[in-house]
């Protein structure tokens, strides 16, 4: 589900892989996003994890602000492991520079 703006977005309490994103042409390319980070969470409402995440510098840095931060995620019932295998191909295939 996505893209949310983070700042706007509810978490719903779900097991999920999740994708944050920044806009880097808001004003010629809208709705264009750039893949930042791909992680994974046993419950997104835990907490913001976006913001306490130790790659948040990461994000405000390539997305300039956190206004142009956006989420996306896919709940995953399945277990902790089989969610970071998923996050792992999806690092692979697509190369994240917050994943670096």
């Amino acid at each position: 589900m996505g893209p949310f703006p983070v700042r706007e977005w509810t978490p719903p309490a779900k097991s999920a892989i999740f994708m944050i994103m920044t806009m880097p042409d808001q004003k010629n390319k809208p709705h264009m996003y750039q893949c930042l980070y791909f992680g994974e969470s046993e419950n997104l409402k835990e907490k913001e994890f976006w913001k306490h995440h130790n790659k948040y510098g990461c994000f405000i840095e390539k997305a300039k602000s956190e206004s142009n931060l956006y989420i996306g995620f896919h709940n995953v019932s399945e277990s902790t492991e089989n969610r970071k295998q998923l996050v792992l191909k999806l690092i692979n295939k697509i190369s994240p520079i917050c994943n670096k």
